[in-house]
C-alpha cells in the first residue's frame, strides 16, 4: 500500500480507539506515535518516508519481510514498553498492526510468521483504483 492509504488508515484507527486511551495521553501525542508506526514496517525500503534517511536497513532486509512480522511488531512493542508508558506501546502497537493488516490485504501478501513462507494475501493492487 502506498504512504497515503498508511496516514489514513493509522488516522482512522486514532480516531476509534482514542477514547478508550484519552485520559491518560494527550490527543496529539497518541496520533502522532499511531502515524509515525505506521509506517515503521517500510523501513526497508529505499524509497520510504524512513527508508530514505535509513538506506542501509534497506539494502539488509528485503521488503516485506523481517519489518511486516508479528515477531517485529512483538520485539519493537517490547522495546518501546521499556522505555514508556503502557498507552504509548498500545498507539505504538495500534499503528504498526494498522500497516501489517493493509499490506496483507494487498496482492502481494505478506508473511507474518517470517522466515516461514507462508504468506497472506489479498486482492488489492498497490496505486489501483480499489486502494485509493
Amino acid at each position: 500500500m502506498m504512504y497515503r492509504t498508511h496516514i489514513m488508515f493509522a488516522l482512522f484507527l486514532a480516531l476509534l480507539t482514542f477514547e478508550q486511551i484519552s485520559n491518560k495521553v494527550n490527543t496529539f501525542v497518541y496520533t502522532g506515535i499511531i502515524l509515525f508506526s505506521s509506517l515503521i514496517p517500510d523501513i526497508d525500503i529505499t524509497t520510504s518516508k524512513f527508508g530514505r534517511k535509513l538506506k542501509l536497513v534497506g539494502y539488509m532486509f528485503e521488503h516485506r519481510g523481517f519489518f511486516h512480522t508479528l515477531l517485529c511488531l512483538m520485539i519493537g512493542s517490547f522495546i518501546v514498553s521499556y522505555f514508556f508508558s503502557n498507552e504509548i506501546v498500545i498507539a505504538f502497537s495500534i499503528g504498526y498492526f494498522s500497516h501489517i493488516i493493509l499490506d496483507v490485504l494487498n496482492i502481494q501478501g505478506v508473511k507474518l510468521l517470517y522466515p516461514c513462507n507462508f504468506k497472506l494475501k489479498g486482492f488489492i493492487k498497490v496505486g489501483s483504483l480499489s486502494e485509493n
